[in-house]
């Protein structure tokens, strides 16, 4: 219960970036509301767009690459088409070979869905800690603890 409440205060704008993704209609399910599995790509395309931003104008160092560990969803109200998508992102924590990215999926300044997923970074395949010069361009992206509530432990 916690958990929602929190969720039907967040806005893109207590977010480090906000990314807005077009819904489709193809989104739709029968009830003609975006269909929550719409959303979870919705949320997964979100993130590797938040991945990619953080990259711009900086070089990737060779063989590094965040792979989805784990994501948690929650469903707070229903979404719709044509409305946009703005999705709230920051990193709830950075650990050594991984970081905890939160979202906030908004349509019309209401939260629709909050997110938690954990990005093992990978060298080659393989897991390996974050250089330095990546947690760096992290910095800018660090949530407030209290912003997003944790689903992920």
């Amino acid at each position: 219960m916690i958990l929602r409440q929190k969720a039907k205060t967040l806005a893109p704008a207590q977010f480090p970036r906000a990314i807005t993704i077009q819904t489709r209609y193809a989104d739709l399910d029968p009830l003609r509301h975006i269909n929550n599995a719409k959303l979870a790509e919705i949320l997964g395309e979100a993130r590797t767009l938040f991945i990619q931003q953080l990259f711009q104008g900086h070089e990737r160092p060779a063989g590094l690459a965040f792979m989805v560990g784990q994501v948690a969803i929650s469903y707070v109200r229903q979404a719709h088409y044509p409305q946009d998508c703005v999705i709230g992102c920051g990193v709830m924590e950075m650990l050594p070979k991984a970081l905890r990215l939160g979202q906030a999926l908004c349509q019309a300044d209401a939260c629709c869905a909050i997110a938690e997923s954990v990005l093992i970074a990978t060298r080659d395949g393989r897991p390996a800690v974050i250089p330095d010069p990546v947690r760096e361009l992290f910095a800018d992206d660090i949530l407030s603890p209290d912003t997003l509530p944790r689903q992920l432990y």
